[in-house]
């Protein structure tokens, strides 16, 4: 099972992309959201981004409700949060 990486946070988007694997899934919650993730296919709670302002500036995100968050969580194995 691959990892799933929780970002919280610009900065903690930076640290998690120096530990990231290929295969690990990427989920942008709460000002995670405003991260530059250049390229990289991620996800993200669409609740947030539209909270935000930035639903139309994250690209390559697929954006996802709770209940979807829910099931990544299962699917996933560890899951690491970073802020």
């Amino acid at each position: 099972m691959s990892t799933l990486h929780l970002i919280f946070s610009r900065t903690g988007y930076d640290a998690c992309k120096q530990r990231c694997k290929h295969d690990d899934a990427v989920l942008l919650l709460q000002d995670g959201v405003y991260a530059n993730t250049a390229g990289k296919a991620v996800y993200a709670l669409e609740s947030d981004s539209l909270a935000r302002g930035v639903h139309n500036r994250l690209r390559n995100a697929t954006f996802i409700n709770m209940e979807q968050f829910v099931e990544l969580t299962s699917q996933h194995k560890p899951v690491v949060s970073w802020r």
